[in-house]
């Protein structure tokens, strides 16, 4: 009994994650007391099948199946929304109070802040290596969603605006004993 194997491969990127379906088809040579030719033909109709329905399958898996999402912006993203046309009447916006805070080996500095409503918060990581700025509490991170930023590399920023008054409090998800709070009022 001969073998043939057949590989089909197809790549697709999704939402940063790369779907790849891989199939093999082992194709079986039969041979039939009537008709060699015959059976060899029917194997191959078989084969075109599986084939044509894989590759129809994996087209309407890869392209969404007709589904369309819509990426949302974060509310705390300095940039989202619209600018408004300034008119005779109105008066330039201000620009929101900045304040920075260094990650360093040794933890967040300062470790408490103070910013006023609309004001922005950004982490200068500094640390000598990555860090995961996430919210109170360990590890769950449910208090506050607005400071769960995630993954920050070395050498790199991270920023937030942040609208409503009160204490937030976070932590480095990678070393949990890095703290910090910000009190918005």
């Amino acid at each position: 009994m001969q073998e043939k194997t057949v590989f089909v491969q197809f790549s697709y990127p999704i939402n940063c994650i790369m779907i790849k379906l891989n199939i093999a088809i082992v194709r079986k040579k039969t041979y039939t007391k009537f008709s060699e030719k015959g059976g060899e033909k029917m194997n191959n109709k078989i084969l075109i099948g599986i084939i044509a329905i894989t590759v129809i399958v994996g087209a309407v898996i890869l392209l969404g199946g007709g589904k369309k999402t819509q990426e949302q912006t974060p509310a705390n993203n300095y940039n989202a929304g619209e600018e408004s046309a300034l008119t005779e009447e109105s008066q330039p916006a201000q620009a929101p109070e900045t304040v920075t805070i260094d990650v360093t080996s040794s933890g967040f500095s300062p470790a408490s802040v103070s910013i006023k409503p609309g004001g922005r918060v950004v982490w200068n990581n500094k640390s000598g290596g990555d860090i995961s700025i996430n919210s109170d509490d360990h590890p769950t991170h449910r208090l506050f969603k607005e400071l769960n930023i995630g993954h920050v590399p070395d050498n790199s920023t991270a920023s937030v605006l942040l609208e409503k008054q009160g204490t937030y409090t976070y932590h480095d998800h990678y070393n949990p004993g890095r703290t910090g709070t910000i009190v918005v009022k």
